[in-house]
């Protein structure tokens, strides 16, 4: 080698290296800084023989032990949660009677069946509503209905039925009219378009219903119906045509 080489010498940094006694392990969240007091530091981290380095855990009596926006989990984190299994939890009390459980049952199968009604009706831009007083109104035709005992034979209450009319007249599905010695009474028929609209929905709607309750027997559902005629009957008024 030549002159350069012989005379080489090792690299010598000017700023002063840390003596290794005073290091500080970087782990988590706390890195040790240069030139400051490290006796606030957490301890170092004990070395398993085979080199793994578990994580830090923040002592439950430090400051940062309630903190929320940490990466750390607390070791005791589910002792309040429930150990229940979800086979467990159903069979434990979930109603605060039967009566109140057999409504609960009966308000989720309404949902769950709702959907498929929705998802049908949305396609002829109708609401439930609107197709159960058409079926009534087709049902007289071509004899006419007073509004007043139209909302009252609709299978669920229309608290605004003056709309539902105006909305279906609108479209052209119903016609109303004024007599001249009672403005007050207000008379519906069906169109020929309701009619028509009716015609088109006709297999659709038992398609749907189909998928609904398709499942069950025959039998089945006249007992169904049986039990839930029994269970309204106390609440429909003697007008109704439900009882």
């Amino acid at each position: 080698m030549g002159q350069t080489g012989q005379n080489w010498q090792p690299y010598q940094s000017p700023v002063p290296r840390q003596a290794a006694e005073d290091r500080q392990p970087r782990h988590g969240l706390y890195y040790a800084a240069r030139g400051r007091n490290h006796k606030h530091s957490p301890p170092p981290v004990p070395t398993r023989p085979d080199g793994f380095h578990p994580p830090h855990r923040t002592p439950r009596n430090s400051p940062r032990a309630n903190s929320c926006l940490d990466n750390y989990c607390l070791a005791d984190y589910t002792f309040g949660m429930s150990t229940l299994t979800p086979r467990q939890s159903r069979t434990g009390k979930r109603f605060d009677s039967l009566e109140q459980e057999a409504f609960l049952n009966l308000w989720r199968t309404y949902d769950r069946l709702k959907a498929y009604e929705d998802e049908l009706f949305a396609r002829y831009e109708l609401t439930p509503q609107q197709y159960n007083a058409l079926r009534l109104l087709k049902s007289e035709h071509p004899q006419p209905i007073r509004t007043l005992d139209l909302a009252a034979r609709l299978v669920s209450r229309a608290p605004d039925i003056t709309r539902m009319v105006d909305k279906l007249e609108e479209r052209g599905l119903i016609a109303r009219d004024r007599p001249s010695d009672n403005r007050r009474v207000v008379w519906l028929t069906i169109t020929p378009s309701g009619v028509e609209l009716l015609r088109e929905m006709h297999e659709p709607i038992r398609e749907c219903h189909s998928r609904q309750l398709g499942h069950l027997s025959a039998k089945q559902l006249h007992e169904l119906v049986a039990l839930l005629r029994e269970a309204r009957q106390p609440h429909e008024t003697e007008a109704s045509r439900w009882i």
